[in-house]
């Protein structure tokens, strides 16, 4: 089952999805899904660079991808599982915020590492701050016994291959 903008904000009440992040969380909670914004450090896997850009703009030029996070710091209790989603206003510019790491476990807690590629062929400029995906809400249909404890468990920032 989905979560509806009213089961998602009474599992934050609940404790079953924690979410601190920089805004309020009503203008990110949307219909059937909140919506995550993206944070200022990126990870240039061709330079094996962290690249800080606090108060500039991504630049990303055609064919372009370097590794995101998000700002928010999600945690799933062990009823919740979560999927990331890129927003259709960027895909209709040809930004892909994620290739095949779109599902997040129950138990998960950190940042939400975004694998961000430009598939157009113009130059696009990602704006730190801006609301970059969207995270849909499952319900197990019962609790996991095995809650996620993974090699990526707590991340700060855009985690790179473990």
């Amino acid at each position: 089952m989905i979560l509806s903008d009213v089961d998602i904000r009474q599992a934050m009440i609940d404790g079953d999805v924690t979410i601190v992040s920089a805004f309020k969380y009503a203008a990110q909670i949307q219909p059937a899904s909140f919506d995550v914004t993206l944070s200022a450090i990126f990870f240039d896997p061709e330079t094996k660079a962290e690249v800080s850009l606090e108060n500039r703009n991504l630049v990303l030029p055609p064919g372009g991808f370097i590794l995101g996070a998000t700002r928010e710091v999600i945690s799933l209790s062990n009823r919740l599982a979560a999927q990331l989603e890129g927003r259709s206003s960027l895909g209709r510019q040809g930004i892909s915020v994620h290739i095949n790491a779109g599902f997040i476990d129950p138990g998960f807690v950190g940042c939400l590492t975004l694998c961000i590629k430009n598939h157009s062929a113009t130059t696009v400029s990602l704006k730190p701050g801006m609301r970059i995906a969207q995270l849909i809400f499952h319900e197990l249909k019962t609790p996991c016994l095995n809650a996620y404890d993974g090699r990526y468990q707590g991340q700060k920032g855009p985690g790179t291959a473990k």
